[in-house]
């Protein structure tokens, strides 16, 4: 189980979880080259776990997995925020403006994707790989 997590949430890494009209599908790894340090602290998180599973202290999968969820909560708030300010940011700018309906349907195309699903399951996977190994 505790592979299984590794594999699932190492590859979800690579999967969209973010989709914005102007960059296309965003991933961890596209994070990674935007500068954003939660990519690489998944990164960093799945080397450890791997360190873990290598040496058979599966407890310490507890704290990595449950590390894994707080970088994507925290991703996922980040992303949410992004969005949040970029629709403000242009209500304000095109408020008096005919098109405004297409600037609606601009907003409306900021969606989160499939991936960040496949990162929590990999990362609930790890963490009971380890409440379940005592």
């Amino acid at each position: 189980m505790a592979i299984s997590g590794l594999i699932m949430t190492f590859i979800g890494l690579f999967f969209p979880i973010i989709h914005s009209p102007n960059m296309g599908n965003l991933n961890y790894i596209d994070y990674i080259t935007e500068g954003e340090i939660s990519g690489l602290m998944m990164l960093f998180l799945l080397s450890i776990s791997l360190g873990i599973i290598i040496a058979k202290k599966y407890k310490g999968l507890l704290f990595t997995g449950i590390s894994s969820v707080g970088v994507m909560a925290f991703t996922l708030i980040q992303l949410q925020i992004l969005i949040s300010n970029a629709k403000r940011g242009i209500y304000t700018e095109i408020s008096t403006n005919p098109f405004v309906g297409l600037a609606d349907i601009y907003q409306d195309s900021f969606q989160l994707q499939w991936g960040l699903a496949v990162l929590f399951i990999g990362s609930v996977l790890l963490i009971m790989s380890a409440k379940k190994i005592k």
